[in-house]
């Protein structure tokens, strides 16, 4: 029988977030902190679950969000042994699980959820080795899955689903370096798959291809702005693809730190460009879906390390978040910078609402990274004569993980 977590919208029992876009929280994530959690959309309605919890076990919990109720509905989970960080895709009404780690182990199953009955049907294996951290995405009626790791390896194959004939038939390997935690999204009739790192995190990839099954062939696209990005949660439209989120290693002494950067991949100018950020506490390994070209969020985590203090529950959307057509850098005031335009230096006070910040990181209008300084107490004066002439975005970390975002011109 199914189980109502959360009957309707109570007056309170949301907030909208000020920060750069319009995103509104809503009801926790009731499967409890995980990191390595899916989402996908399905006849109207959104779906979580699965990842690995603070127990150091994998989870097989299934729930369903209806937007017309702001509710939460436990259905029947997996039939089988929980697991985290599979790949997934949906085509149709059905909704596929393929891969990711489960207890102690690793597997390369297939399984077919449909919303409708309510039920769980065990599919072909995936080809190939089992593998964790895979990508998945569907182009018409076809599924797809390629990279991942297992066994201190990391893998470029990939390999298409009929769910028809229920066969998997190996296609051509993603070009470049194997990899793991990569970012893939399909728009149209094309799929897009890059970023991520290799199994010890030592390499990491910023490089971003085009699948087209029609040729079973791929082309190099433009490179993601940052110098990789690893496990974020992805979206996309009928003309883009959205990165949001996940962990990126660049600064010394952090092993995992994560995003809130909301990236949109244009696919008729092959670019990226920096769309906003997600005003909740910046996360990997979450789960994710659009519904009516609303984006959804929840769960996840600020480390991997499984420990209580980095697991996330609440949910957040972004409404309308796939038909954003217009950057508007002017929304990130966060914080105040002065003077602004500025010329030589920029000053930003690191105590903001009784929050201490001690990280300053500036990008460029793309969203690329430049730079980073440690905050000392109180007014801090940052040199900025070295940049260019143009608009920078400045993000401010606490030890928390709070992030927030503002912006200054130089002249």
């Amino acid at each position: 029988m199914k189980k109502l977590i959360m009957l309707t919208l109570m007056v309170g029992s949301v907030f909208y977030c000020n920060a750069q876009l319009s995103w509104l929280k809503l009801p926790d994530y009731p499967g409890a902190g995980k990191l390595g959690v899916i989402g996908m959309a399905l006849n109207g309605k959104g779906y979580m679950g699965l990842g690995y919890s603070t127990l150091g076990t994998a989870s097989n919990e299934w729930y369903e969000y209806n937007p017309g109720t702001n509710a939460w509905t436990a259905m029947a989970p997996l039939p089988s042994v929980g697991r985290w960080s599979p790949a997934f895709f949906t085509i149709g009404s059905y909704g596929y699980v393929c891969t990711g780690a489960i207890d102690g182990s690793i597997t390369n199953e297939t399984w077919r959820y449909d919303p409708v009955a309510n039920s769980w049907t065990r599919m072909a294996n995936v080809p190939g080795p089992v593998r964790i951290n895979a990508v998945g995405f569907a182009i018409g009626n076809k599924g797809y899955v390629g990279t991942g790791y297992s066994a201190n390896t990391t893998y470029n194959d990939f390999y298409e689903y009929d769910p028809v004939s229920d066969m998997w038939t190996q296609k051509a390997s993603l070009p470049g370096l194997t990899r793991s935690g990569a970012s893939g999204f399909a728009i149209g009739s094309k799929g897009y798959l890059g970023m991520g790192n290799n199994t010890n995190s030592t390499s990491n990839f910023k490089d971003f291809y085009e699948y087209d099954p029609a040729t079973d062939s791929w082309s190099q696209k433009a490179d993601f702005p940052l110098p990789y990005v690893v496990v974020p949660t992805t979206y996309a439209s009928s003309n883009d693809g959205y990165s949001l989120g996940g962990y990126y290693y660049q600064y010394a002494g952090i092993t995992h730190n994560p995003l809130n950067m909301l990236y949109k991949y244009n696919q008729a100018n092959d670019e990226w460009m920096l769309s906003g950020t997600f005003c909740g506490l910046p996360r990997g390994y979450s789960g994710g879906f659009s519904l009516s070209n609303d984006m959804y969020i929840g769960s996840g985590a600020q480390r991997n390390d499984a420990s209580p203090a980095s697991m996330l529950t609440d949910f957040w959307k972004l409404t309308n978040g796939l038909t954003l057509r217009i950057e508007n850098p002017g929304t990130y005031s966060d914080f105040d910078i002065y003077p602004n335009p500025a010329f030589e230096t920029i000053s930003i006070d690191n105590s903001i609402d009784g929050r201490t910040m001690n990280e300053l990181r500036i990008y460029d209008v793309s969203g690329k990274f430049l730079f980073r300084k440690d905050l000392v107490e109180n007014m801090n004066i940052i040199d900025i004569s070295t940049l260019a002439s143009g608009m920078y975005f400045v993000e401010l970390a606490s030890s928390k993980g709070e992030v927030l975002d503002s912006r200054f011109i130089k002249e």
